[in-house]
């Protein structure tokens, strides 16, 4: 991350590259469209979260709500893999806490409807979805620890709900580890 060049990364982002018309409402995505605005927000993230270190929160606070702009969460639905918890960092830290909330709400849904399918499938699917399973646990465990930042109430909260999804996890074979 010592070769992260923010400010070139953010007049880029900012000024040079254009979206397409991504903030039409009602848009179809297909998967390598998604995918590519997956990589397009996670850059996002990570700009905010440079220029968060570099305590250039004026820029961090105009990059998140550009980011939401271009990239709208109702045509590119928030997530894990959208850079998502590098967005909930950056609400919390400029001080933008409902956005925070409903950012770590929609990626902890995301994550829990995941998990609920996981379990519900037949064993040989559930034993190949393992990796997935885990990146969706991951998440939520990462989710936790941002809360334990900024709403220790609501970690505990959360943390209970997860311990409850590995249990059902590892009652039905999974495992933590890559075996």
């Amino acid at each position: 991350t010592n070769n992260f060049y923010t400010e070139k990364v953010y007049k880029n982002l900012m000024t040079r590259f254009k979206f397409g018309g991504l903030d039409k409402p009602g848009l179809y995505l297909d998967e390598t469209v998604t995918r590519m605005c997956y990589t397009h927000r996670r850059l996002f993230g990570t700009l905010i979260q440079h220029l968060l270190r570099e305590g250039k929160k004026d820029k961090a606070k105009k990059a998140i709500e550009y980011a939401e702009k271009v990239l709208p969460t109702y045509n590119l639905p928030m997530n894990y893999y959208s850079g998502g918890l590098d967005f909930v960092n950056g609400y919390f830290a400029l001080g933008m806490t409902k956005k925070a909330h409903e950012t770590a709400d929609a990626i902890w849904k995301n994550s829990m409807q995941y998990m609920s399918w996981y379990l519900s499938l037949g064993q040989n699917h559930f034993n190949s979805s393992q990796r997935e399973c885990m990146i969706n646990m991951y998440a939520m465990q990462q989710l936790v620890d941002i809360y334990a930042r900024y709403d220790k109430a609501l970690a505990k909260k959360k943390m209970a709900e997860l311990q409850k999804v590995m249990t059902m996890y590892e009652s039905r074979g999974g495992t933590m580890g890559l075996e």
